[in-house]
């Protein structure tokens, strides 16, 4: 890891880290259902950003603009 990355610090709002845990929550719930263990919020944002890489660039443009609504 370079260190650029060592040195920056990501931060999240309250509104983000609300967000984020109703998502773990949830997500929590149903996993459960299939025997698999809640998730951490490291384990979920990972898991974001695996989809993010992987959906059409059209539509995340689109949610980064929604995204920036609430920042």
């Amino acid at each position: 890891m370079s260190d650029i990355w060592q040195k920056k610090l990501f931060r999240l709002s309250t509104n983000d880290m609300s967000r984020l845990d109703s998502l773990v929550e949830s997500l929590g719930e149903k996993l459960e259902a299939e025997q698999i263990k809640k998730p951490s919020r490291t384990l979920v944002l990972r898991a974001l950003i695996m989809l993010g890489t992987e959906t059409d660039e059209s539509e995340l443009i689109k949610q980064i603009k929604e995204a920036k609504i609430y920042i």
